[in-house]
């Protein structure tokens, strides 16, 4: 379970990695704020 989950974070970190510049763009558009504020939304339902 923890060996999957591990897994699990990997993939997600090479996925922020892949989008990293349009989530540079996002961030320039929205907001920093308001993307932290919604990444914690989601975090935490998720």
């Amino acid at each position: 379970m923890r060996s999957s989950k591990m897994v699990k974070h990997l993939y997600l970190v090479n996925i922020s990695d892949g989008v990293a510049g349009i989530w540079l763009l996002v961030l320039s558009i929205i907001g920093y704020d308001k993307v932290i504020l919604s990444m914690e939304l989601t975090t935490t339902t998720g």
